[in-house]
């Protein structure tokens, strides 16, 4: 066994081995158990991670105190590990008492304070907000000024976390004028290879694309990707997602047939040698499909990837009856030739149960969303995307048949485990966290839904590729408005994304409709039954 499951144990045996023969609170037992807790969240055990560095804190601080360097590294451990289970509000208290220990000890503008200082910023963010996180990042910028002056590396470090959470906060052009600095102080300072600097390029490439330049964008990833060498500090995993930006820019800058040529040759250069299940190779064979190309390599029968997009499509033109019963004759053959726990039959499955809902027969939704739940976990594991996907279509039917409150208890379940799984900015986990606002309004938990909407409408940026999600997004939001009464807000997010939809699907696609509906009864000032029941009709789909 290699990687960093066989190091978590040979660190926990290594621990047993030390405790007998050295004692439970000797340095280099505890040094091991700090081992064993780290490579428990390499491995991807994120709960085991967070709980053996919550007892190793506790045994630090009682051997050596709260502000011992030990125990401080262990603490951020524990901050880390806590973020990552979904427990943000947990790990910035976690933070904010680090510092005040660490403040009090060596002063507000120490190194080990300005690292702290940094951690408190970043899950502030993620509990508050992105403009609470920007103001911390703002603050400890300035310390880091006047503390240690402009060409510091921890100046830099705080300059750039700023900068990214201007752009969180919602001016992605400031974020890319900021970076843009950032790359040229960074080279000056510590040379072109510093992987600091590269680092500070793929953000800046990310948030040049956000701010609407494709074009800079997909240049800023080619240089990134053909100058990267591979020890340069830049892990495999960033750098594939690097090539799947720049190959997605590149069909937005205008040249889709070049950009289907960079992601065939990805996808197939993947399966290789990560495997056709790889979450990268998804991604890629995800984007071929979106430009009407198929994947080469991936499990096919009679032109899988093809007849999925197909019966897609044939949803999105407004037939989901005809989409539903095209996965069904798919589904059924993919069960006969690849077995009912083959990855694809999973996946079109999974589609069934999207257009079966977009029909309004949520029963036959309902029934094949539970099958779903079952073969995923079986197949994937039982918190794995593809299980925890199912799952959260599983709880939209169990809504739609009467029962909003165990939707919501549903979705509020799955999401941290979802949020652990994948970027908070995935499509997934932001449709996840949308469905949560509308199941726990419709539920009564208004308050609950006004701030889940809130935070999504916030932080999701839009950015080449998820246009339709943005305006699906605070469609969703408008319906929270509404029953927040705020009905003056509404009318200016109703517009902006009717807008939004006209632009991305045409003038005559259904959704685009639906909103073109609601917008005029805003605008013409129609009694407020009329569009709260168009609305919620189309928050059902």
């Amino acid at each position: 066994m290699e990687g960093p499951e066989a190091a978590r144990r040979l660190f926990e045996r290594l621990a047993i081995d030390l405790r007998i023969s050295c004692g439970a609170r000797d340095r280099d037992t505890l040094a091991a158990r700090a081992s064993e807790a780290m490579f428990a969240g390499a491995a991807g055990d994120a709960e085991r991670a967070r709980d053996r560095y919550e007892r190793l804190v506790d045994d630090l601080v009682r051997a050596f105190g709260a502000d011992d360097a030990q125990t401080v590294d262990a603490r951020h451990g524990l901050i880390q590990w806590t973020g990552a289970i979904g427990d943000a509000a947990t790990a910035r208290d976690l933070a904010e008492s680090l510092v005040a220990d660490l403040r009090g000890r060596y002063g507000i503008r120490d190194r080990q304070t300005i690292q702290a200082r940094l951690v408190l910023a970043e899950w502030t963010g993620g509990a508050h907000g992105p403009v609470a996180g920007r103001d911390l990042f703002a603050e400890v910028h300035r310390d880091t000024l006047v503390a240690f002056g402009p060409a510091d590396r921890d100046t830099l470090t705080a300059a750039r976390q700023y900068a990214i959470w201007c752009g969180l906060a919602g001016d992605p052009a400031i974020a890319r004028r900021m970076l843009a600095t950032q790359v040229g102080e960074l080279r000056k300072a510590f040379g072109a290879d510093d992987p600091d600097l590269v680092y500070a390029q793929a953000d800046l490439a990310e948030w040049t694309a956000t701010a609407g330049d494709v074009v800079s964008a997909r240049d800023l990833y080619a240089r990134l990707i053909t100058r990267t060498r591979a020890d340069a500090g830049v892990t495999a995993a960033d750098k594939r997602q690097w090539q799947l930006e720049h190959a997605v820019l590149v069909g937005a800058a205008g040249d889709p047939d070049h950009a289907v040529e960079l992601l065939a040759g990805l996808a197939k250069e993947w399966i290789g040698t990560l495997g056709e299940d790889h979450p990268d190779v998804m991604e890629a064979c995800e984007a071929l499909v979106e430009l009407g190309a198929v994947p080469e390599g991936r499990p096919a029968v009679g032109d899988f990837e093809g007849r999925l997009l197909r019966a897609d499509q044939r949803g999105w033109d407004g037939d989901p009856v005809g989409a539903w019963r095209l996965h069904a004759d798919l589904t059924a053959e993919l069960e006969q030739t690849g077995g009912p726990a083959h990855a694809a039959t999973v996946q079109a499955r999974s589609h069934l149960v999207c257009f079966l809902a977009a029909a309004g027969d949520h029963r036959s939704a309902c029934d094949v969303a539970v099958a779903l739940v079952e073969t995923a976990e079986f197949c994937f594991g039982a918190h794995a995307p593809e299980t925890l996907v199912a799952r959260m279509q599983l709880a939209d039917a169990v809504g739609e048949l009467g029962d909003p409150g165990q939707a919501r208890a549903l979705l509020a379940e799955l999401l941290p485990h979802l949020e652990r799984s994948l970027p908070r900015t995935d499509p997934r986990v932001i449709i996840a966290r949308v469905e949560l606002a509308r199941w726990a309004c419709r539920s009564g938990a208004v308050s609950q839904a006004m701030q889940v909407a809130r935070a999504v409408a916030t932080e999701l940026r839009p950015r080449p590729g998820n246009e339709l999600l943005v305006a699906r997004a605070g469609f969703n939001l408008a319906f929270q408005r509404f029953d927040r009464r705020q009905v003056g807000q509404l009318e200016t997010a109703v517009r902006e994304s009717f807008l939004g939809l006209r632009q991305i699907l045409g003038a005559g696609h259904w959704e685009t409709v639906m909103a073109g509906e609601v917008y005029a009864m805003l605008v013409r000032g129609e009694p407020t039954v009329e569009w709260r029941s168009t609305l919620m009709h189309y928050t059902a789909i």
